[in-house]
């Protein structure tokens, strides 16, 4: 690819320009959209953005390799800030069963479907773990997202566990940007069942210095509820993995009501998941604080969970937001983010400007990676989308369908969609 490219003709430019901190309140519904509005990308970085007929008469836009967006939605990349990539393969058993009317548990998707994909996971090699990744990664850059964060804890074990690190590590070359996290403290494992004593001493005392030893896991997960952790194990096991380098992220609330928020708050990670049970309380430890609400709609329409996050009262409260998609093969088998981004205005009452906003900028605050994606922004990496529609409230207005033209990661095209021969102009 060029050196220089010129993004130009864009309809809507969605810059989301702003404040550095996660996006609250009112903030959510400002995209600071450009009409007509042009990008200038030199050496994968934004070098100017602004009106397209002041950025086509600059003299460094002269030899650029120009783009041309006609008429369409141009924004961020998509950033999904919690994914199970490396995860085993579909489970189409039990999906079947919740169609014809078994409720999660008659199926088994939270115990047995889970320990299933763990034994999946330590039974299948590395490559093949690696090819399945890679082939969910086409997938999501198709949709749009250019970074997304993605967790181990299908392994569960010294060697399924170092095994999905190792997976992970191989992605990093892969048109898309892969944030690590350990998430060991998933659930307890076959070994360990009725022992989380035992489990966590396992966590704790073997599998935390490996991890830290590889300095490639910038972020550590737990669900303490799944592992029957109690608050103060749970604290044990993330000053330590603070200690050793790795920051701290949370599950909170996805079934019942549980303290996890307080305690994310408490260590100041960047992301809590989830938070389908929140109360109001901590509604308000949620808005005094740097930790973004990560909500799963997808999760939630994939499992036909009865409570739903409150998103509504937690943007009103000034609580920060991001969205993601989940991606488990388990429990939310699908990376569109667009599909996301429609199930948050249609099932959590998000405006199309508050749900977008959630999928780029604030996810990316979630991620760790506020500082080089989920907006448009000189000096930011350029990481773009192109979208077949003149104005972004369309993204969730056709839900289900991929809108996405062309995606720029870095300052290279990395997905393009070509017009059929028969597409009436």
């Amino acid at each position: 690819m060029p050196k220089k490219i010129l993004i130009r003709g864009a309809r809507q430019l969605l810059t989301l320009r702003g404040s550095s901190a996660p996006r609250r309140g009112n903030s959510l519904s400002d995209l600071a959209v450009i009409p007509d509005g042009a990008i200038l990308i030199k050496d994968g970085r934004i070098e100017t953005i602004g009106p397209g007929r002041r950025l086509e008469n600059l003299a460094e836009s002269k030899d650029a390799l120009v783009i041309e967006a006609d008429g369409c939605v141009v924004m961020p990349g998509f950033v999904d800030p919690h994914t199970h990539l490396v995860s085993g393969p579909p489970r189409v058993n039990e999906f079947e069963m919740r169609t014809l009317g078994a409720s999660l548990e008659q199926s088994g998707v939270l115990h047995d479907g889970l320990h299933a994909q763990v034994r999946n996971v330590r039974s299948l090699p590395a490559r093949r773990l690696e090819l399945q990744a890679r082939n969910t990664l086409l997938q999501c850059v198709r949709h749009g997202t250019t970074t997304l964060e993605a967790k181990t804890g299908y392994g569960l074990d010294d060697t399924g566990e170092m095994k999905c690190v190792r997976v992970l590590e191989d992605l990093r070359n892969c048109p898309i940007t892969v944030i690590p996290t350990w998430f060991g403290a998933r659930a307890l494992p076959p070994e360990f069942t009725d022992n989380a004593d035992g489990y966590l001493r396992f966590l704790s005392e073997e599998m935390l210095p490996r991890i830290a030893k590889r300095k490639t896991i910038p972020y550590i997960d737990a669900d303490p509820a799944a592992c029957g952790f109690t608050l103060n194990q749970t604290m044990q096991l993330l000053r330590g993995a603070r200690l050793a380098g790795l920051s701290p992220r949370l599950h909170a609330g996805l079934h019942q009501a549980d303290s996890n928020i307080e305690l994310a708050v408490a260590l100041r990670a960047e992301s809590v998941s989830h938070c389908n049970y929140i109360t109001d309380d901590q509604i308000g430890h949620l808005c005094d604080s740097s930790t973004v609400a990560v909500l799963l709609p997808g999760l939630a329409y994939h499992l036909r969970l009865d409570r739903l996050p409150p998103a509504r009262r937690m943007i009103e409260s000034g609580s920060a937001v991001a969205l993601a998609s989940g991606y488990d093969p388990l429990l939310s088998p699908s990376c569109n983010m667009q599909m996301v981004v429609s199930l948050a205005c249609n099932h959590l009452n998000m405006s199309p400007a508050e749900a977008i906003h959630a999928a780029t900028f604030n996810a990316a605050a979630a991620a760790g990676c506020s500082r080089e994606s989920g907006s448009l922004e000189v000096g930011k990496s350029a990481d773009i989308l192109i979208l077949a529609v003149q104005d972004y409230r369309e993204i969730p207005y056709h839900f289900g369908m991929n809108l996405v033209s062309t995606v720029i990661r870095r300052g290279k095209i990395v997905h393009q969609e070509t017009a059929p021969e028969w597409r009436v102009a």
